[in-house]
């Protein structure tokens, strides 16, 4: 059975080759007829080979190791509830359908390989059953597991740093500020506030936000600030602390950098009767093609899901036509809604 998955995995043997008779096989595998039945049985069972009676055995037209996919997310948050792994799943759907590829998705592969997910997922690896897999976040924690160390299976991940053995893709935050703080400074704002999920520390936000004076902009470490994503309460707090400054104390500008904090922001500052277009200009993250609830009329920009999908299909691809993308590091750049 090996012998018979390597070559059709190695391309050996091409979709809708037919395989050698029976007596061909027994002579060349020097096994019993009851064990060439199970591995057939076995392969027909995987997806690599279909029989056609008479006419012999075939190579299956779609073998699963060029036509089904697998999106895997980690078990921390589910993707119901974040709004980037949601618009991953939507965008890998259309894609995959696109593309003529079979979407698998798997949830729970966080390093826990007791689970049946990892099982099931580990199976479909070292079988072979996967033309490649896309991970939703950096998967350095799966090292030591075939997820990660079978051999030619192309892989791709989200992360913000480069792997050397894995290709990458991640958003371009730093683009993304650059731009949405050249649109504040257009539409006439000068007091840049910018509220952020909690994990990025004030020093990183800072170098990430860089030098305003060119823009004509200024911030204060005061109006920067970090909120949990999953704490809508202490988000209406951060947003009464920051807006309830006399006039010229507050900022004239938001910068919304995670679509998460966007809707209770928004029903914070309403709440506050805050929401007036002449005094207050919104620029909010978005994770397209998801659509973002608001009322009045923020300037959204963000990543679009559908691009950098396509972009891990293709490093599939060119992984299976052999081409050098290991290590490689995809920057996807920033867009406003309307360039959709």
């Amino acid at each position: 059975m090996r012998l018979i998955r390597s070559r059709v995995v190695g391309g050996k043997m091409k979709p809708g080759t037919r395989l050698p008779n029976r007596i061909e096989l027994f002579k060349e595998l020097d096994v019993s007829p009851q064990t060439l039945q199970r591995a057939l049985d076995r392969l027909v069972m995987d997806g690599f080979v279909i029989p056609r009676g008479r006419a012999g055995t075939f190579v299956a037209d779609r073998p699963p190791h060029l036509h089904r996919v697998a999106m895997i997310f980690p078990d921390s948050i589910g993707i119901g509830r974040n709004r980037f792994f949601r618009a991953l799943q939507m965008a890998a759907e259309g894609v995959a359908a696109e593309a003529d590829r079979t979407l698998l998705t798997f949830e729970g592969i966080d390093g826990h390989t007791e689970s049946r997910e990892f099982a099931r997922l580990a199976e479909d690896v070292v079988r072979h059953r996967i033309a490649g897999m896309i991970f939703a976040t950096n998967p350095s924690e799966l090292r030591g597991t075939p997820v990660l160390d079978e051999p030619d299976i192309p892989r791709v991940a989200f992360a913000a740093t480069g792997m050397n053995d894995i290709p990458t893709v991640f958003p371009d935050f730093r683009q993304l500020i650059s731009r949405a703080v050249r649109r504040i400074a257009q539409q006439g704002g000068r007091r840049l506030g910018v509220l952020t999920h909690h994990q990025i520390s004030p020093t990183d936000l800072e170098q990430m936000l860089g030098d305003l004076s060119s823009f004509g902009i200024t911030t204060r470490r005061e109006w920067q600030m970090g909120m949990a994503i999953d704490a809508p309460e202490w988000v209406h707090s951060g947003v009464r602390l920051l807006m309830s400054r006399p006039l010229l104390d507050r900022p004239d500008a938001l910068l919304i950098l995670d679509d998460h904090l966007t809707e209770p922001i928004m029903a914070s500052l309403a709440e506050m009767k805050m929401l007036d277009p002449k005094d207050l200009i919104i620029v909010s993250h978005n994770n397209f093609p998801l659509p973002l609830a608001a009322e009045y009329p923020i300037i959204r920009i963000g990543f679009d899901a559908r691009t950098m999908v396509r972009k891990c299909f293709d490093l599939i691809t060119a992984q299976r036509t052999s081409d050098k993308v290991f290590g490689e590091s995809l920057m996807i750049p920033a867009i406003f809604e309307e360039e959709l």
